[in-house]
């Protein structure tokens, strides 16, 4: 089957102005996240413009042969991609190195690694990282991960529609948009379905993705006969169509399933409906075609590139809530974009060099690009930091290091993470070696965790063995799972729980410690008639009402207590740690870097978080005995405020979890504890 030539001057100005207000709403996202809180979805009108504008480059490739058009194909895509791609990375990896805290880097050079080889979106994925999550806000390559879906699109997509129509070639019924449809209904069913079991899988899963792209493709390729089917009167309604799908999509939020499923749908809705619309005459696609519109969407990808590091190292130094500090960083960016586009993109795109000599010197330029981030990533730190190198050292061991002396083992053995399993007597090997007389066991998730070195300088003085198991991001919710909000490994949360609290039954002693860190423990609710209704808990497949969930939780916990009890052991519920604006490490002082506000958090505001706990408490330690509450935060809070910085050390290694450090200096405090209570 061959394929008909396509005008290579089939130009659409509106769809580099659609480009231009996609990337606007995503570096608004970027900046103000609190207040243009769906402008993410900016990248999702990327997708479908991509799929768009991919196919007209692959068809006209492809009409000169398979093998020469698809090297063409390839080669103009490395070139529009990957040289500002490059440059981008280095630069900011090395700006990076001297602005940024060598404690906080190494995470960035994975993701800046698989950034260059168009894997960054996998990088994130394998690492459980939450696109939404404050922590991620500082890496300065993670805005990459929509070029590594686009990139393994380019890579799939022409094999797709060469098997395609080839097969058309031989059986002339088969069409080959049946088969993209299928692929696209198929990415869609496989979105949906990681959207109600693995939430963050469904954000950077390309195969997930892909349906968005497939959307874009299907338009193209059926341009000529929609445009022939559409009227004046159809054409006003899809225009009007168009902007209330991305009003909606954009400015409002629904929760009627998880991730915000309704809002993607309209967005790309909304952009399919735009783009037939221009397929005619429409006062709306030429406003948006319009000079400045389609001026800003020429540099959307430089844009896109340059933002988002100028505003991850500006979070790192600057208050970015400040106007100045907006302007300074608008000035940057958009300096640094015009640069890429005028000197690197353009002239790379327009490049005579072509076919296999391209493909090859984008492999070659992608692999001198990893022995640089290589050779920087084993520079000594001090080698490039501008700042004191000495404080943050020690915030918190590496994963392959023993967290503590006496459990003898790495950290992330006893942390459990999403692809981690239970096995045979882990608890016996999270804990410490000797069979002490008094025993404290740690439960909880990584709240609990951090209280890990405090428990080590507490053994030490006191002769307590202790257990270190604790579980990332889970709450004590034993036989349910949460759709939407949280929706981390069920069957691992509720086994974790399950063994824990059973071990500890079989085990304790008298005189024993049970210890349930902060935030580990399902919230009441406000209203216990309805909750929240972006969550939805399952159990054996039954949707619960919050209430339900609080009642049956509360249960099975008091349960445990009474059972523990009985044994003549204590259990101690930690109060909350204060929760900062911005990292610990951020808030170190430096010579380059500003005070900021947030570098403090209200004392008042934990005192409320302490309240609420207690409230959910109060019954539970009304109806049994030995059961305590206790407040880490009084050397943390000297006053009316928190700080997470106290005589040149950092008492946190992020936002809201102690260094090993300020775990550490809480020992005292938890030692006249348990003396005061006889424990």
């Amino acid at each position: 089957m061959k394929l008909i030539p396509e005008n290579k001057n089939y130009y659409r100005p509106d769809i580099d102005g659609l480009r231009a207000v996609a990337v606007i709403l995503v570096i608004l996202y970027h900046l103000f996240p609190g207040i243009f809180k769906n402008g993410f979805l900016g990248v999702d009108i990327f997708f479908v413009i991509s799929g768009f504008v991919v196919t007209q480059s692959l068809q006209a490739s492809l009409v000169s042969g398979y093998f020469k058009g698809g090297l063409s194909f390839y080669s103009r895509r490395i070139k529009r991609i990957l040289p500002a791609l490059y440059v981008n990375i280095i630069i900011s990896l090395i700006l990076s190195c001297l602005l940024i805290p060598f404690s906080e880097l190494r995470s960035l050079f994975k993701t800046a690694a698989a950034a260059l080889v168009g894997a960054s979106n996998v990088a994130l994925l394998y690492a459980r990282f939450d696109y939404f999550s404050p922590d991620l806000s500082l890496n300065p390559f993670v805005h990459t991960w929509s070029l590594g879906v686009e990139e393994q699109f380019y890579f799939v997509f022409p094999l797709i529609l060469t098997a395609g129509l080839f097969i058309a070639s031989v059986r002339a019924k088969i069409k080959v948009d049946i088969l993209i449809g299928l692929c696209a209904l198929l990415s869609l069913g496989y979105w949906i379905y990681l959207l109600f079991h693995a939430g963050v899988s469904a954000f950077y899963n390309p195969l997930a993705r892909f349906w968005e792209l497939f959307t874009g493709v299907l338009l193209f390729r059926n341009k000529d006969a929609i445009a022939a089917s559409i009227g004046r009167k159809i054409n006003i309604i899809l225009q009007y169509a168009a902007c209330l799908c991305l009003i909606v999509a954009l400015f409002f939020s629904f929760n009627a399933g998880p991730g915000n499923l309704l809002n993607y749908v309209l967005v790309v809705l909304g952009t399919a409906f735009f783009i037939i619309a221009g397929f005619s005459s429409s006062p709306l696609n030429k406003t948006i075609g319009s000079g400045p519109f389609v001026k800003a969407g020429l540099m959307s990808y430089s844009l896109y590139l340059w933002h988002y590091p100028v505003f991850v190292l500006m979070r790192w130094n600057f208050n970015l809530e400040h106007f100045l500090p907006v302007v300074v960083a608008c000035f940057l960016f958009i300096s640094a974009a015009y640069l890429s586009y005028t000197y690197i993109e353009m002239p790379c795109r327009h490049a005579s060099v072509k076919g296999g000599k391209v493909v090859l010197m984008g492999m070659a330029g992608g692999l001198v690009c990893l022995v640089l981030v290589y050779a920087l990533y084993e520079l000594p730190p001090s080698r490039l930091y501008l700042g004191n190198v000495s404080q943050y050292y020690n915030l918190w061991p590496k994963e392959n290091e023993p967290l503590t002396p006496s459990l003898k083992t790495p950290q992330r053995s006893c942390h459990l993470e999403y692809r981690d399993a239970l096995s045979p007597n882990l608890l016996e090997r999270c804990s410490t070696v000797e069979k002490n007389e008094k025993f404290i066991y740690l439960i909880g998730n990584s709240h609990a965790q951090h209280l890990v070195p405090m428990l080590e300088a507490v053994s030490q003085k006191t002769g307590y063995g202790y257990s270190a198991l604790t579980i990332s991001n889970c709450r004590l919710i034993s036989a349910f799972q949460m759709v939407g909000g949280i929706n981390y490994r069920y069957d691992l949360c509720k086994d974790y729980f399950d063994y824990v609290l059973d071990s500890v039954i079989k085990n304790s002693k008298p005189g024993d410690i049970v210890l349930i860190g902060a935030r580990s423990l399902f919230e009441k609710p406000s209203s216990l008639e309805g909750g929240n209704p972006s969550r939805i808990y399952l159990e054996n497949g039954r949707e619960l009402s919050s209430k339900e969930v609080y009642e049956k939780t509360m249960s099975d916990l008091s349960a445990f207590v009474s059972a523990v009890n009985l044994k003549g052991v204590s259990v101690v519920f930690t109060g909350p740690t204060p929760s900062f604006g911005l990292s610990a490490a951020q808030c170190a002082p430096e010579w380059f870097r500003s005070d900021n506000e947030s570098c403090r958090a209200s004392k008042k505001l934990l005192v409320q978080e302490q309240e609420t706990e207690l409230k959910t408490l109060s019954e539970l330690m009304e109806k049994n005995k030995n059961v305590y509450f206790w407040d880490p935060s009084l050397n943390l809070c000297p006053d009316d405020f928190c700080y997470p910085v106290a005589d040149g050390k950092l008492l946190f290694r992020d936002l809201h979890h102690l260094s090993f450090w300020g775990s550490q200096s809480l020992a005292p405090e938890f030692i006249e504890f348990i003396q005061r209570l006889k424990l």
